[in-house]
């Protein structure tokens, strides 16, 4: 017996809804869109400085959110701390997040910066564990781990850079892990207070994009008018609905579950680098690191 339109639309409901709900599955999205991300911020850092394309980046997106906020703001249940909350969430991420994450790539190019600061899950974990009270489940501990461990392997170079300037370097992606990790228990933090995913990303958006544009004029330094700004009005706007995503996945599930599935973007990242930046050569370490990780995602999933 066929289904009828009103039925389809129905099923079509349920399943939508149950994809904005599910913490797995919006996890896995802000993954592939933070890895996409780095590849299009790469190209940009080709032309223009760090401090500028974050600038446009972080910008980008903030106009976006408040371009839709008449349609999704809610401030049900907000509070002026829960206000602070997440402009303190904002300054230090995507803020401080970006322009680490943008100088790291500069520096260090796309894959081993995404894949260092790949290790931010095992930060999390534990202060999930610690401040948040959530459960310390050792299958998915192990799991957190193997991502680190997997990420690692990605991460590995023989003699691909001099060490003192690798050293001085892995600081910044090193750095961005710590602060975002900070920033995840602040924003599930948050999102108990207020359970706005949408009104909390906009704030952050807002507090991140004024952080920036306060550093650029600090050092006089301005946004020149040139062809590289579309590629971080692309990152921008791929960060920021990728970022949105990672507050939904808050809203509905753990940190010790999303925070590890976010961590993976350094898979996609790897992916798109050797496709379009023909940088990376498919070795049996990669494999071996890609293989880690994902067995490290398997066992939380069925944990």
């Amino acid at each position: 017996m066929p289904i009828r339109p009103a039925g389809l639309r129905y099923i079509r409901a349920v399943s939508a809804a149950s994809f904005l709900s599910s913490p797995v599955a919006l996890a896995l999205v802000t993954s592939l869109l933070l890895g996409l991300a780095m590849i299009v911020a790469q190209r940009g850092l080709r032309s223009l400085p760090t401090l500028p394309g974050a600038a446009v980046a972080n910008t980008s997106a903030a106009l976006l959110f408040w371009a839709l906020a008449p349609l999704f703001w809610s401030d049900a249940d907000a509070t002026p701390w829960s206000f602070g909350v997440f402009v303190l969430v904002g300054l230090f991420f995507p803020g401080g997040v970006t322009l680490l994450m943008l100088e790291g790539n500069r520096r260090l190019g796309p894959s081993i910066t995404a894949s260092i600061a790949g290790t931010t899950p095992l930060f999390a974990y534990l202060a999930a564990v610690a401040f948040l009270g959530e459960a310390l489940v050792m299958q998915g501990l192990l799991g957190t781990a193997a991502i680190v461990f997997g990420i690692a392997a990605l991460a590995w170079r023989r003699g691909g850079m001099p060490g003192q300037v690798a050293s001085s370097a892995l600081w910044f992606p090193l750095g961005s892990s710590v602060v975002r990790a900070v920033a995840q228990i602040m924003i599930k933090y948050g999102l108990t207070l207020w359970p706005s995913p949408y009104s909390a990303i906009v704030i952050a958006y807002t507090a991140s994009a004024a952080m920036v544009w306060t550093l650029l004029r600090l050092r006089g330094e301005r946004v020149p008018r040139c062809a590289a700004l579309g590629w971080f009005v692309a990152s921008g706007l791929m960060n920021g609905v990728g970022t949105l995503a990672m507050y939904a996945a808050f809203r509905h599930g753990e940190v010790t579950i999303v925070a590890p599935i976010v961590a993976t973007g350094p898979l996609v990242t790897l992916v798109a680098s050797a496709i379009f930046l023909r940088e990376e050569k498919l070795t049996l370490r990669l494999v071996a690191g890609v293989l880690i990780t994902l067995s490290g995602v398997g066992l939380i999933l069925v944990r």
